[in-house]
């Protein structure tokens, strides 16, 4: 399982004409269609690296990889160039604010989603009291369940009236501005797992499941400045990056427990999160609510297949600007 990530710069898209030769020419003229220069550097960034998980595993040219919408989900799928020699490479992508990140493993029995979620990106300064984090919150009813909804709730006390806006204060604590800070990121943590879980299953926020999919002990991991990665963490070699990992999430669907996906939310940098799917088939079929089908190996809430001792690998997340480390990768090698 791999997942690397990738901070995109601030350089126009002409200057990654290199980059986007990698692509096929719909997809060049898919990035070119963007009418602003941020939404181009994104798009180009997603299609880039979305190939480049591909190819680490197939090892073909990042041209000659195909990627079309799956007949059943419209869920973005690897079509292998050879189906009698090669098996599809499972992947999935999420882009916010100027990160990306892509997912993707070798077996082709494991479905993946991915999300990025980015905790301050939009400017909340409507929130000022709790009766205004509360309407804000149900905006978002038809997303979460009842018990996801309450516990968003629960986090501002009664007493809370927040202070800022437009970078004016209006009164309040430091204390007060922190409750809000935690509140933003329980929301973002759950909207982050909800929408890795679906993408995952390759359907959308319309899901008629949508709000029977719960998650519970969620917490919303340490950022990088208040968390010290231990030295034999697997996020070691980005240790200035990487935040806190939550691994210990629980999933319910229609209350009941699903105990055939294993979730993980990791933090990254101060604004970031980023949260990551994963469920193993036996028999290629699978119910839209992402449950197992009859006959499916289930695993545990936290990976372990059953029966067996080994745990479904979470490889180390690497790190890739989409001007220098790639377009050294382009001087090194043919992709």
């Amino acid at each position: 399982m791999t997942q690397p990530l990738t901070l995109l710069d601030h350089n126009d898209i002409a200057s990654s004409a290199p980059l986007l030769a990698l692509l096929p020419t719909p997809t060049q003229s898919h990035i070119h269609a963007f009418y602003h220069s941020r939404d181009r550097r994104m798009s180009l960034a997603s299609h880039i690296l979305k190939r480049l998980a591909i190819s680490h595993y197939t090892h073909e040219p990042l041209s000659r990889i195909t990627i079309s919408p799956s007949p059943v989900t419209k869920k973005p799928v690897h079509i292998p160039s050879n189906t009698n020699t090669q098996s599809p490479i499972p992947f999935n992508v999420s882009h916010q604010a100027d990160l990306v990140a892509v997912i993707a493993t070798s077996d082709p029995q494991l479905e993946v989603g991915i999300d990025v979620v980015c905790v301050n990106e939009r400017s909340d300064h409507r929130i000022s009291t709790r009766a205004k984090w509360l309407e804000w919150v149900d905006i978002y009813a038809e997303v979460f369940s009842a018990g996801e909804i309450a516990e968003m709730k629960a986090v501002v006390p009664a007493a809370s009236s927040f202070t800022t806006t437009n970078g004016m204060e209006l009164g309040g604590d430091t204390e007060t501005r922190d409750v809000l800070a935690e509140a933003k990121r329980l929301f973002y943590a759950f909207w982050c797992l909800k929408e890795a879980y679906i993408k995952m299953t390759g359907e959308a926020l319309l899901a008629p499941w949508l709000r029977e999919l719960e998650f519970r002990n969620v917490r919303p991991p340490r950022p990088s400045s208040s968390f010290n990665p231990p030295k034999s963490s697997n996020t070691t070699p980005h240790r200035d990056q990487c935040g806190e990992v939550a691994e210990d999430i629980e999933i319910y669907l229609r209350g009941e427990p699903v105990r055939d996906v294993r979730m993980e939310l990791q933090a990254w940098e101060e604004e970031y999160m980023v949260g990551t799917a994963v469920k193993r088939k036996q028999d290629g079929s699978r119910e839209k609510d992402g449950t197992e089908a009859e006959g499916e190996v289930q695993m545990d809430g936290v990976g372990h297949l059953r029966g067996e001792s080994r745990r479904v690998p979470w490889a180390p997340i690497k790190e890739l600007d989409l001007q220098e480390d790639i377009m050294a990768m382009i001087g090194e090698s043919s992709i």
